[in-house]
This record gives structure tokens, C-alpha cells and sequence, in this order.
């Protein structure tokens, strides 16, 4: 809808046909000044108009073009012209300055020669000379960008979402159309803001707004703008887009389900299938093996561990970084027995309630953990990240045991886990998108 309006205002504007006529004093160059090519000079007029002056080197008559020395200086009055060019043909010139709103002034007549050269222009002191174009003279004609971009300027910020000023002015014809891109830094097009009129303001430039959309990353762009005339343009230097974020730590609560698993006692398998509390509901970890009636049982300690992640729903944004922590971690007998954390999928999941090891699953290592409250925490972030952003279901983590395959005596760990996320919150205009 916004666009449609400006194109609407660009036609209306065309349609009104207002022109701010009126022309302007050049003082200088005066009448036979003698401007050396390298050197430099100032281009100066009485200031009156608009905001934007486009400053012409013209032929004596004013009935061509030979060159345009800037198509956007500012209207102070006053543009320094340095150095002036060395493939401009010596002969006379004058300068026009065209002020946005259509006001304009031509120079006095005036000559541009080469200092040296045979044939060139050498003055005495004192003297001033007035050169005389070689016969069948033709000025060298350089066809000016049709297209110069006034905003954005190079470096500026863009906040992602929002929609910003893209100005620029054109020497082609009153109705031209444009073609706006908004283009990645290595010029891979990434959008087409614009693809017809423009909204043409009172100083001669052209306006719309537009920005880089929520669903583009932040990064560096530039802003490409095509006349339909011309078939050409011009691209600007890089603006930064930027997402507004803000910084969330959570502390999620973890809830743990122990179960002593995979008794290994060859004439009473199931004397340790099933599932087992600790007393004060903490988590487990470790492996029992003893000797009893010329029998020996060898169990296993595992905790599945769950995690509310629903302080998340509905907020806009990425995890930076989970942390599993053993809390206030007790051993009995022993080290501390942490092995692995595995991620469970669903077919894990009905393993884990049959007293099954998980089979499918991705090992977080828990060697973070090796001393009692001293423990510096596992990385979970990609599984959490996964959670959230909903490209895998949440079943939890199982905790294993530092050794799982068997030996004398016992290795028991107690701990109450805690676990930390940081999101990464998008705000502004991007925070329901």
C-alpha cells in the first residue's frame, strides 16, 4: 500500500506541471578569465533556489553539454573545481549552474588552456590572452551518469524492519520510471523495492521509502537505482542493517525421573528393572555390582532428565547458548559418575520406559563434570535451539554413567540439575515477525 501511494503522489506531482522558473548570477569565472587544466579554480553564483545545484560546462553558445562537473553540489553559492581536467579541448567556455526547482545562470565566457604545451596558452605577466579555437574545434563530450544517488549514504545504519529515506535525482526525462533493488554487498539482488514511478519532489530529486525486510538478515546492502530511459544507474556505497535484539537469560527448570536400569544378574534379570527415587528426589548417575547367594547383580543408574522451555512460546529470536549444571552434585564411593547426556528421540524414549538403553541418540560428554561442585556445566545448545525453534520434538536427556560396562564395587552420584539459556530476543519492528 505504501507504494501505491507514492506512485500516486509522483503522477500527481508531474500532473500539476509546476516549474520554478528564474535564473541566477554566475560571478565567476568573469569574462576572459584564463583557467589552467590541473589546476584549480572556484565556480561561484549568487545563491538563490532550491538545495542541489548541478554545475555544467557548456560551449559559448549554450547549445551543448561538454561536460557535467558535479550533478549534486550542494547550493552554498560556491563549488571548487579542482583540478580541472586535462581532457577537456582548450578553447572558451562558459559554466552554467542549474539550481533544483529549475533556476539556472550561465558565466561570463572564459578559457580553459594547457600550461606548456606547443600550441598552448602561455601568458606574460600582465598580459591577459584570449585563445582562438582551431579550426573545426569540437568539445569532448562525456555523457553524465544518469543517475546519482543522494540517499542512502555510505555507512549509514538501517534498522532491519525499518523503512528509510532512498533519494536521488536523474538527468533523464521529467517522467522517467526507476527500477529501486536492494542488493546484497557482492551485488546479488535481493529484492526489487521499486518498479515503476517514484514520488518527484519539489528540488527535482526522487523519493521512496523502503528498507530491509524482517525476513532478511542483518548485514551490509546497497540500494541500486535503474532509469527506464537511460537503461542505466547507479549503485550506493554499503549501509549496515542492523536487528534490534535484546539479551534474555532464563533459568529452566529441569525435572528428573531415576530408574535403575539393565540389571545384569543371569538367573534374576529383572531384580533391578524398574524405576527407582532417591530419597529428597535427586537425579542419578552410577552402577552398583556386588555378590549375593553365589549370585551377582551389576545395575546401572541412569536419569532422564525433562526441561520446561515454554517461557519461550511466542517470542521472536534464537538461543545463544544452553548450560546443563550439576547443581549441588554428592558422590558415594567414589568420582563423580557422569558419562554422557543423550538427546532422546521417540523410538529412545519407548526404550527408555522398557528399561532399554537409548539407541538413536546424539552424546553431549559430561566431563565438565568430573569433581563435586565444581562441575562448569555441558553445552546443550544445539538440542535446546532445535527444541525451540520447533525442527525437533522435546523429549529430554537421558544421564549416564561415567562406566557402563562394569567392575567392583559402587560408583553413585546424586546432583539437582540446573539449566541456564540465553535467547536472543528480536524488538522493534521485527519482534511479532
Amino acid at each position: 500500500m505504501k507504494r501505491i501511494a507514492l506512485i500516486a503522489a509522483g503522477f500527481a506531482l508531474l500532473a500539476c506541471g509546476q516549474v520554478f522558473a528564474g535564473s541566477i548570477t554566475v560571478t565567476k569565472p568573469a569574462a576572459n578569465d584564463v583557467w589552467i587544466k590541473g589546476s584549480s579554480h572556484a565556480i561561484e553564483w549568487v545563491k538563490q533556489g532550491g538545495a542541489i545545484a548541478s554545475i555544467l560546462l557548456i560551449d559559448p553558445a549554450d547549445t551543448t553539454t561538454v561536460q557535467v562537473i558535479d550533478n549534486a553540489a550542494p547550493n552554498s553559492g560556491s563549488y571548487q573545481w579542482t583540478p580541472i581536467p586535462a581532457n577537456v579541448a582548450d578553447g572558451q567556455y562558459k559554466i552554467k549552474v542549474r539550481v533544483s526547482g529549475s533556476t539556472w545562470g550561465n558565466s561570463a565566457q572564459f578559457t580553459i588552456a594547457t600550461q606548456g604545451q606547443s600550441g598552448g596558452f602561455k601568458p606574460q605577466p600582465g598580459q591577459v590572452a584570449q585563445l582562438t579555437p582551431t579550426p573545426g574545434f569540437k568539445p569532448v563530450l562525456e555523457k553524465a551518469p544518469p543517475v546519482k544517488i543522494l540517499e542512502p549514504m555510505s555507512g549509514e545504519t538501517w534498522k532491519v524492519g525499518e523503512t528509510f529515506m532512498i533519494n536521488w535525482t536523474s538527468d533523464t526525462k521529467p517522467d522517467d520510471g526507476f527500477t529501486v533493488d536492494l542488493l546484497k554487498a557482492d551485488g546479488t539482488k535481493v529484492t526489487t523495492m521499486l518498479d515503476g514511478a517514484a514520488q518527484k519532489r519539489p528540488d527535482g530529486s526522487w523519493l521512496i521509502w523502503d528498507g530491509v525486510a524482517c525476513s532478511e538478515p542483518a548485514g551490509d546492502y546497497r540500494v541500486r537505482v535503474t532509469s527506464w530511459y537511460a537503461q542505466k544507474g547507479a549503485t550506493s556505497g554499503l549501509v549496515h542493517a542492523v536487528i534490534e535484539t535484546k539479551k534474555i537469560v532464563e533459568n529452566i527448570p529441569v525435572q528428573f525421573q531415576n530408574a535403575i536400569l539393565e540389571c545384569r544378574d543371569p538367573n534374576n534379570i529383572g531384580s533391578c528393572q524398574a524405576n527407582y527415587q532417591l530419597p529428597g528426589g535427586r537425579a542419578e548417575t552410577g552402577y552398583e555390582f556386588f555378590q549375593n547367594d553365589a549370585h551377582y547383580r551389576f545395575c546401572i543408574f541412569r536419569t532422564r532428565l525433562t526441561l520446561d522451555l515454554s517461557v519461550f512460546q511466542g517470542k521472536n529470536g534464537d538461543v545463544e547458548s544452553a548450560t546443563l549444571l550439576p547443581g549441588d552434585a554428592q558422590t558415594y564411593g567414589g568420582p563423580f559418575c557422569a558419562g554422557s547426556l543423550v538427546a532422546l528421540s521417540n523410538a529412545d524414549v519407548n526404550n527408555w520406559n522398557r528399561y532399554k538403553v537409548p539407541q538413536n541418540a546424539i552424546l553431549y560428554p559430561l566431563s565438565g563434570w568430573s569433581a563435586p561442585f565444581q562441575g562448569t556445566g555441558v553445552d546443550i545448545t544445539t538440542p535446546v535451539r532445535a527444541w525451540i525453534n520447533k525442527t525437533a520434538l522435546n523429549l529430554g536427556f537421558v544421564a549416564t554413567g561415567a562406566d557402563q560396562v562394569g567392575g567392583g564395587g559402587m560408583c553413585d552420584s546424586s546432583f539437582t540439575p540446573i539449566m541456564y539459556v540465553t535467547f536472543i530476543e528480536k524488538t522493534g519492528p521485527c519482534a511479532q515477525q
